[in-house]
């Protein structure tokens, strides 16, 4: 430790007076650099600039514009000023005019204004009666209308009394309409589970088998409705065919061995959506006479909401308290049920005379 402090001391002396003169080359290099910065200036943008001259422009154009508006009113003024002090002029020299006119020539200009006078009361009385006249054509119109809900062309004076409500073709066919759509509806509540639940299949092969439905609603779709309107088939006989289609795809979810099966009940559950959905519509539209086509349809629409909201509740419920294969096998009797009413539908339209509403 001794030697440790001596050596210390020793540094401390010799080194006490040391003063190290720094090369004169990086003195310049400082000062340079000093310079530099004193030099550099704050570079304004283009477009500061730019919106500056033009907020000046802006500025000094107002000012322009208020003394040009200013002196244009002041003129006005002075012109308007001076019109009134001519026409009251004008004013005087007539009336001092007018004070000559003889007794005679007053008498007869009174009676050209009384003339005038009474044409001016005689056509404001007639636009008068002309607008009492439409005001009460446009109310007996109207009230007219309030009485007949519409009327046939072919026979203007008869009213038609036809209510949706009496329809019984109609509700028959609306409750087989409902059954097919609650059958559709499990496509969508019931059917994704029991894929994950029975088949242990995921999200994404469930997606692959609803892709398959809608690739077939867009490729056939269009050719078989346009084929069976163009050889005039049956829609309700389409439509009994395609309630069938959606019960047997139903039925077919009995087999739970076999994923294979999901395939083909999608291609039922397709073909029967082509079939029912399109003509289900047109059906509808076509009970409707004229001027009830929006009550028809807002019932027939309806229908649909009903059995989305009793599809998932009823399946749900079969499920829960049963199984998955109690729920398919009412869904399947229930599907078979709507096949009945509609074919019942068909004999009643059958038996119905032809209407020209």
């Amino acid at each position: 430790m001794k030697e440790q402090k001596n050596i210390e001391r020793l540094f401390q002396e010799k080194f006490k007076d040391f003063e190290a003169i720094p090369p004169q080359d990086s003195w310049d290099n400082i000062a340079s650099r000093l310079t530099e910065k004193k030099k550099k200036k704050r570079i304004i943008p283009f477009w500061f600039q730019f919106s500056g001259i033009a907020a000046s422009l802006v500025i000094i154009g107002s000012l322009i514009w208020n003394y040009q508006s200013e002196n244009n009113n002041s003129i006005i003024e002075n012109s308007n000023n001076i019109v009134s002090e001519d026409s009251n002029e004008k004013t005087n020299n007539d009336s001092f005019e007018n004070k000559t006119i003889t007794s005679s020539e007053s008498n007869k200009l009174n009676v050209k204004t009384s003339d005038i006078n009474q044409k001016e009361k005689n056509r404001i009385q007639n636009y008068s009666n002309g607008l009492n006249d439409s005001k009460n054509a446009i109310v007996s119109n109207s009230k007219e209308k309030k009485k007949s809900k519409y009327t046939d062309k072919e026979h203007p004076g008869e009213v038609l009394t036809h209510s949706v409500f009496k329809d019984t073709p109609f509700w028959i066919f609306l409750t087989g309409t409902l059954i097919t759509g609650i059958l559709f509806f499990q496509l969508f509540t019931t059917i994704p589970l029991y894929h994950k639940e029975q088949f242990n299949l995921s999200e994404f092969q469930t997606g692959l088998l609803l892709t398959l439905n809608g690739v077939l609603v867009f490729f056939l779709e269009m050719p078989i409705v346009s084929y069976i309107e163009k050889h005039k088939i049956n829609k309700l006989k389409v439509i009994t065919y395609g309630c069938m289609a959606m019960a047997i795809s139903i039925y077919l979810l009995l087999v739970n061995n076999w994923a294979g099966i999901l395939i083909i009940m999608m291609i039922f559950m397709t073909f029967a959506e082509m079939f029912a959905f399109p003509f289900s519509n047109s059906f509808a539209m076509s009970r409707a006479p004229k001027g009830h086509e929006g009550r028809y349809m807002a019932i027939f629409t309806m229908s649909y909401s009903l059995a989305h909201i009793l599809s998932a509740k009823t399946g749900m419920e079969m499920i829960d308290r049963f199984s998955y294969q109690t729920n398919w096998f009412f869904m399947g009797t229930l599907g078979i049920i709507g096949v009945l009413l509609l074919i019942w539908t068909k004999k009643l339209v059958a038996k119905e005379p032809t209407r020209k509403l």
